[in-house]
This record gives structure tokens, C-alpha cells and sequence, in this order.
């Protein structure tokens, strides 16, 4: 009803089906029904990017969900709607860009391989050369701050990065 005040529903009423409300006192269990769909888009939308390298970083990753989900629940339901959406939309659109780039989720086995990278001056034309080719991309040619890179997998299964920049430098322009 008041979406500036957090979501009167929780786990423990049926997200509002049953009159029961959880004391003020115990505030993790207000547990309501958009913070758990936030909770969960979030955890859709991780998945969707590529596993980071470092095995202790995905597992960071792979937590924040579950953390985010305890420590927005108390915020305003609007705002944790708007995440929600927001999350939701975003999820939409990474898949229709996977798919037109045409791009396939990686395998377990490719997403904890060694990751190695190379240097190129041609990027966007050694992609379109192993697209040809058949190479499965983890990340189209995408443009960062200091470098231009793409990332794909080999056929044993391991994460190549090629970069067109900088890397390790920050470039300064006058």
C-alpha cells in the first residue's frame, strides 16, 4: 500500500495471507516477497556474467546475493521494487544480447579453467576470424576504460582474453 515504508509481508505470514507479524526486535526475518524476488533476480543476473578467475572472488560473488537480499530487505518496498525490476530487465537484456552475438553459456569445466591473455591490434577482426572458426565466446569485443577486449575459451576449455589498449595503464588524453 505505502511503498516509502519496508514490505509488510515475510516468510512467516505468507507474505501477508496470515495475521501474524514478526516483532520489531528480530528484524533479519522480515524476509518479505520483493526482497526475496530481488534476492533471486540478483542471483540470475550474476550467473548470467562470466565466472571470475579467482576462485575465492566467485565465491564472494556467488554469496552477495544471499547478503544483499538481509541487508536491503529493511529498505524502503519501492526502492527494493525498483532493484527488482531493475535486475529483471537487466537479465532480459543480457540474454537477448547472448543470443544475438550468439554467444552460449560456458561449462562448468571452461569457467574454472586457467585463464591466459594476449595482445592484439585487430581485435574486432580476429573475432570476426574465430567466430568463423566456431570459437565460443565468454564476452563479445566490449570496450573498457583503457583496453578494447574479448574473451573466449579454447577447445580444452580455457579462458583466452585478447586486448586492443593499454592493459595496466591508465591512458590520459589532452
Amino acid at each position: 500500500k505505502d511503498l516509502s515504508g519496508p514490505d509488510p509481508t515475510n516468510v512467516f505470514n505468507l507474505f501477508g495471507l496470515l495475521p501474524f507479524t514478526i516483532p520489531d526486535s528480530i528484524p533479519f526475518l522480515h524476509l518479505g516477497f520483493w526482497p526475496l524476488m530481488m534476492g533471486i533476480t540478483m542471483f540470475v543476473q550474476m550467473k548470467l556474467n562470466p565466472t571470475p578467475p579467482d576462485p575465492i572472488q566467485e565465491k564472494i560473488f556467488n554469496w552477495m546475493p544471499v547478503m544483499f537480499t538481509f541487508m536491503l530487505a529493511p529498505f524502503a518496498a519501492g526502492l527494493v521494487l525498483y532493484w527488482t525490476w531493475n535486475n529483471l530487465l537487466s537479465i532480459i537484456q543480457q540474454y537477448i544480447m547472448m543470443k544475438k552475438e550468439g554467444v552460449e553459456p560456458a561449462s562448468a569445466a571452461q569457467k574454472r579453467a586457467i585463464h591466459v591473455e594476449f595482445t592484439t591490434d585487430d581485435l574486432d577482426g580476429l573475432y570476426e576470424e574465430l567466430k568463423a572458426k566456431g570459437v565460443i565466446f565468454a564476452q563479445p569485443p566490449h570496450d573498457e576504460p583503457w583496453e578494447r577486449s574479448m574473451t573466449a575459451y579454447d577447445p580444452d576449455g580455457y579462458s583466452v582474453e585478447f586486448a586492443q589498449g593499454k592493459r595496466g595503464h591508465n591512458q590520459t588524453t589532452r
